[in-house]
């Protein structure tokens, strides 16, 4: 195991993203994408798992990414039950296209993700990434987005 993933200091420094998504390839592409801007990521298989990883580790997830079809909850209930552990969480929806009607209260990132939607989406969350040799380059160069499996 590197010695970054064992050390709870260097973990603390770095803001946290929790994705709640039950498709393998989207999860996948996301946490890749994720981690190589340099933020550090963890996955659940739906909303409660979500919710026990946020009550044993408190303040630790600093935004949920969350696929409602996955959730087993209504997304705003576990955005609800969230907050109430760390008022300071936000909640993303993961939706395959822009709602119908309503727009719903909690801000969407549209799937397939593309990497400049989601930086953007990142920094102005959470703040700039910490240094990290995964994060893109500063001379300009772009990190690619991964291959679309299938």
């Amino acid at each position: 195991m590197p010695a970054r993933d064992r050390d709870p200091l260097v973990h603390s420094a770095m803001p946290r993203v929790l994705i709640v998504d039950r498709e393998p390839g989207r999860r996948v592409a996301l946490c890749r994408m994720v981690r190589g801007m340099g933020y550090d990521v963890h996955v659940a298989a739906d909303g409660a798992g979500a919710l026990l990883d946020l009550h044993r580790q408190p303040g630790r997830a600093h935004l949920i990414f969350v696929d409602p079809e996955s959730s087993r909850m209504r997304v705003e209930e576990l955005a609800d039950s969230a907050r109430r552990l760390d008022p300071s969480v936000h909640v993303v929806v993961l939706l395959a296209a822009e709602p119908p009607h309503d727009r719903p209260a909690l801000p969407v990132l549209l799937t397939p993700v593309s990497f400049g939607p989601l930086y953007d989406l990142l920094v102005k969350r959470l703040g700039p990434p910490a240094p990290s040799p995964r994060a893109p380059a500063s001379d300009g160069s772009r990190l690619r987005e991964p291959e679309p499996s299938g």
